[in-house]
C-alpha cells in the first residue's frame, strides 16, 4: 500500500473503512455506574468523577509510565481506580456526592474518598484535584444538579456544554473535551438527549488517546518539530497542543460527516484503540482494529500536564 497521503484522504480512507467495520454495539458504562435511581444524585456523582478523570500517568527517564494503584489487594489502572473508589464511596454514603457535601468537603473527607491500601491518595495532583472538586461543588449549588441544569437548557447542547464550562475541572475551550464526555455518558445511559444545532455540533472528546491514532493514521499531519515532540516522549508545550487538537477536531468532524457516525462513538472506538493498543510500546498492532489501514511507521504519544484530560 502506498502511504504517501493527504489528510483528507486518510479521513476519506478511515471513514470507508468504519462504514464497514465499526463495531456495532458500544461501551455502556455499567463498570462505572452505580446501582442509584435518583437522576439528580446520579447526574451529580458522575460529575464529579469525569472533573477528576485525568492525568494518570508519569514521564520517567524519557519513558511513558500509566499509574497502577492498590485497592484491597487488587491492581487498578489509574481511571479505573477512581470510578471503582468513587462508586464504593456512593454506595456507602449515597449523599457524598450533593452539591452541598461537594462543595464543604473536607480534605479528609477527600483523601477517605480517594486513598489506595496505603491509606494515602496514590496519584498525583492531589491539591489540585481537591479543589477542582470544591469549585465543582460549590457553582453546582447553584442549580443542585447537573440534572437540573440540563433540564434547564432542555437538552440544547450548546448551551449545557457552556455551563459546564463554568466549572473549573471543565473548562476547556473550545474543545470542551469532560463536558463533551459526561454528556456521551448520559447519553449513553439513557438520562439525557443532546439536542444539537447547524451552529454547534458533538465532537469527539479529544484527549491523549484522540490525539495518538489520529496521528498515527495520518487523518492529521504535524509540523515536524510537533512530531518529534511525540515521538520523543517530550513534553509539549500549550501552543503544540492547542495546534493538535484544532487539527483533531476538524479531522473527527469529517470523519463523522463521512462515515455517517455520531462522534461519540468514534470516540468509543478511538479511544479503546489507542489505550488498549497503541499507547505504550511495543504496541499490539495485529490487535487493533485499525491494522491494515494504519501505516504503522509512527512511535510516540502525545504528553502533557493538564487536568482538562
Amino acid at each position: 500500500m502506498n502511504w504517501t497521503y493527504s489528510p483528507e484522504d486518510r479521513v476519506k480512507t478511515i471513514s470507508v473503512f468504519l462504514r464497514k467495520r465499526a463495531p456495532k454495539t458500544y461501551y455502556d458504562f455499567s463498570f462505572e455506574m452505580p446501582n442509584i435511581e435518583d437522576l439528580c444524585m446520579r447526574s451529580n456523582y458522575l460529575g464529579a468523577v469525569v472533573a477528576l478523570d485525568y492525568g494518570f500517568w508519569r514521564l520517567e527517564k524519557g519513558k511513558l509510565n500509566i499509574d497502577y494503584y492498590l485497592w484491597h489487594g487488587t491492581q487498578l489502572k489509574g481511571a479505573n481506580f477512581l470510578w471503582t473508589k468513587s462508586k464504593s464511596k456512593l454506595s456507602e454514603d449515597p449523599t457524598f456526592f450533593t452539591a452541598e457535601r461537594l462543595a464543604n468537603l473536607t480534605k479528609e473527607d477527600f483523601q477517605d474518598w480517594l486513598k489506595d491500601d496505603s491509606g494515602n491518595i496514590p496519584f498525583k495532583d492531589p491539591n489540585r484535584r481537591y479543589s477542582l472538586i470544591l469549585d465543582f461543588g460549590r457553582k453546582l449549588s447553584k442549580v443542585e444538579s447537573l440534572q437540573k441544569a440540563y433540564q434547564n437548557a432542555e437538552g440544547n447542547l450548546e448551551s449545557l456544554i457552556y455551563f459546564m464550562e463554568g466549572f473549573h475541572a471543565y473548562s476547556d475551550f473550545p474543545f470542551f473535551k469532560k463536558a463533551h464526555l459526561l454528556c456521551k455518558i448520559m447519553e449513553r445511559i439513557g438520562q439525557w438527549k443532546m439536542v444539537e444545532s447547524n451552529d454547534f455540533k458533538k465532537l469527539p472528546p479529544i484527549d491523549y488517546h484522540l490525539m495518538n491514532i489520529a496521528w498515527k493514521l495520518g487523518i492529521v499531519v504535524l509540523p515536524p518539530p510537533t512530531e518529534q515532540k511525540l515521538a520523543n516522549y517530550e513534553l509539549l508545550t500549550s501552543n503544540h497542543e492547542f495546534l493538535i487538537r484544532f487539527r483533531c477536531a476538524e479531522a473527527y468532524q469529517r470523519l463523522a460527516s463521512q462515515s455517517g457516525l455520531d462522534p461519540y462513538m468514534i470516540d468509543d472506538i478511538m479511544w479503546m484503540e489507542s489505550r488498549k493498543n497503541c499507547q505504550k510500546e511495543p504496541y499490539s498492532c495485529t490487535d487493533c482494529l485499525f491494522d491494515t489501514v494504519c501505516s504503522k511507521n509512527k512511535t510516540g504519544f502525545p504528553l502533557i500536564e493538564t487536568f482538562r484530560y
